[in-house]
Formats: structure tokens, C-alpha cells, sequence
């Protein structure tokens, strides 16, 4: 297990797992035990929930400004181009759709799609793409468009989005990124908030790692999205692997760099692990100890009867993002 270490003469955790170059590298092998044997029309069932889910995510993204992919913060100060066009093309879809437009707005939808690859290398559009935060931007756009293109239902919207090579766009987003001192890695020098230079190392940190984890959680979920959508389709789909993301709630939802880093104090680490090596995690983690975007990742992973197993030696109840549908309602 990936832990963040905390210094005894500072108390904060140091930020070198945060950069670790070996934890940007996916890891393909899947261990057994985490082959689910499960019939298929269970395993769709599932697979569709967490489809809901991130659908809901990108609502809560667009009415409160924030979802467990989506980072209250990540976009505060700069809001790229590319990511405007996603958030106010989503706003439409989730608040303003209904039978007379939704012709109108699946057309801009795939629009604003063949805008983002015709200006793929545009610096004002995603920022600078060849750094992590443009790239990020990119495809934090593009994966808001695909899923709604692979499951709202509509036919043409689907077609065109299997079309599109989006696969090799999110993996690239996770490319492994050199380690360590934050002051001069390629991380640093995109982080997207103003003044980083004058802000002290605790809040460098603190952004380091608001970006690493988007990055993480981007392409986590969106590889997912891809997979689970050809699971559905053929009855099949291949791993795309995992990496190391946080797990530990109150981090992500920290609003500031004290109560980040005494989430991780008063806890000793971060949880930060890839899926393949939680098992280790969850004998000794209570699941009220999981944040949301954890708790679905670890059940489309697991599967809700291993997640049930694991709240009742916990002696907590199973209350999952993936019991049942999220509802998302449009207005």
C-alpha cells in the first residue's frame, strides 16, 4: 500500500507519493480473485448503475459546481475553452432538454465534439495541451460528451461516438509524469491556480495534488466508461487497467489545505491504492472511511455481494452509489 508519510516535525505528509512516476503507470494484471462470476444480465445491471452515477456526477457537476470527478477547485481560477463548451453544453442537456430540443442539443453535442478534435492542438482552446492540465481539460470535455453519446439512447449520437478514437486520448492522460521535488516537476508547472508561486509549500502540496488525483479519477473513469460500454454491447470487454487514486474521504471534499492535510492526520494515511491491491485495504478500513467516487469504483470492481460481505464484518450497512439507479432527471 501506497501511504502518504507524515514527517514527525511537520505533521503533514510529504508530497512524493503524491508525484511517484511508477504510480502514473497502469498495472494490467488482474488478480483472480477479482474475476466476477456473476450472469451476465447481473453484471449489466451493475454496469449500468455506475453509468447512472456518472451521469448524476455530471449533473451535480453543473448545478453545484463540483462531483466526486469533478474537483471544486480544479477549475476555480481557469476554465479552459474546451471545458466551457463541456459545462454549459451539459447545463442544456441535464436543465434545459426536453422533447422539442433534445434534436437540438445532440446535434451540438456531436458539434462540440468535432470542435474538440479539429482544435485538439489549439493552445487557447484547452490551454497548453501539451502540459497535464490542458490534456486533462481535453479529455475531462471529451468524456462528459461520450457518455452521453454511448447512453443516452439515441441511435445517430451513439454511432458517432464509436466512431470517434477516444481510447488512446484518455489513457494518454495518465502517461507517466517524472517524480520527485514538486518545485520543478511538469505537475507544478500547470497546476491552475494563481499566485502558486507566492503560496506556501502545505497549499503547493495541497494543489499538487488536486490535479494529480483529476488526473487519476479521469482516466480511471473514463477507461471504465469505454469498457463497461463494449461489456454491454458484445457480452466482453478488456481490463484497462488500474492505477493508485485516493480513497479516503474528507480529502476530496477538503476545501482548504489545513483540512486536507488533518483528514490525513487524524487517519495516518491517505488510502491511496490502486483497485487490485484493495482487498489488503478493506480488512482493515471501515467503508464510512471510503469516499464516494471509492465506494463506486470498489463496487463495479468488487461487485455489491462483496461490498455487502465487507459492511457486514465492518458492522456498518451497505449504502452504495451503485444499490440502485441515480436518478438524473433532466429538469
Amino acid at each position: 500500500m501506497i501511504v502518504a508519510n507524515i514527517p514527525a516535525s511537520t505533521g503533514e505528509p510529504e508530497v512524493n507519493w503524491i508525484l511517484a512516476q511508477h504510480s502514473f503507470v497502469p498495472e494490467m494484471i488482474v488478480p483472480e480473485e477479482f474475476l466476477l462470476d456473476l450472469p451476465i444480465n447481473v453484471m449489466v445491471d451493475q454496469m449500468l448503475n455506475f453509468v447512472d452515477l456518472m451521469k448524476k456526477w455530471l449533473k451535480d457537476w453543473v448545478t453545484d459546481g463540483h462531483s466526486p470527478l469533478h474537483h471544486r477547485l480544479l477549475y476555480h481560477t481557469k476554465m479552459p475553452r474546451c471545458v466551457q463548451d463541456a459545462y454549459s453544453t451539459m447545463s442544456l442537456y441535464f436543465l434545459a432538454r426536453g422533447p422539442s430540443n433534445q434534436d437540438s442539443i445532440f446535434q451540438l453535442i456531436d458539434d462540440r465534439v468535432t470542435q474538440l478534435f479539429q482544435t485538439r492542438w489549439a493552445r487557447n482552446y484547452c490551454q497548453t495541451t501539451s502540459l497535464p492540465f490542458g490534456r486533462l481539460s481535453r479529455v475531462q470535455a471529451m468524456v462528459a460528451y461520450q457518455i452521453i453519446r454511448l447512453f443516452d439512447g439515441d441511435i445517430r449520437m451513439r454511432a458517432h461516438a464509436e466512431a470517434d478514437d477516444m481510447w488512446a486520448q484518455t489513457r494518454r492522460s495518465a502517461s507517466p509524469i517524472s517524480g520527485g521535488d514538486a518545485s520543478t516537476s511538469p505537475l507544478n508547472q500547470s497546476i491552475p491556480f494563481d499566485g502558486i508561486v507566492s503560496l506556501d509549500e502545505s497549499v503547493v502540496t495541497w494543489k499538487l495534488w488536486i490535479l494529480t488525483e483529476s488526473i487519476r479519477r479521469t482516466w480511471l473513469a473514463s477507461n471504465l466508461i469505454m469498457e463497461l460500454y463494449h461489456y454491454i454491447k458484445q457480452g466482453w470487454s478488456q481490463c484497462p487497467g488500474s492505477i493508485p487514486f485516493t480513497l479516503r474521504a474528507g480529502l476530496w471534499e477538503a476545501e482548504t489545505a489545513y483540512a486536507w492535510f488533518a483528514a490525513q492526520r487524524n487517519h495516518e494515511d491517505a488510502l491511496f491504492v490502486p483497485i487490485f491491491k484493495q482487498p489488503a485495504m478493506m480488512q482493515a478500513t471501515s467503508p464510512r472511511q471510503v469516499d464516494e467516487f471509492g465506494h463506486a469504483l470498489l463496487g463495479i470492481t468488487w461487485g455489491l455481494e462483496r461490498m455487502a460481505r465487507w459492511h457486514d464484518r465492518m458492522g456498518e450497512t451497505l449504502d452504495s452509489p451503485l444499490t440502485e439507479r441515480a436518478p438524473v432527471v433532466s429538469n
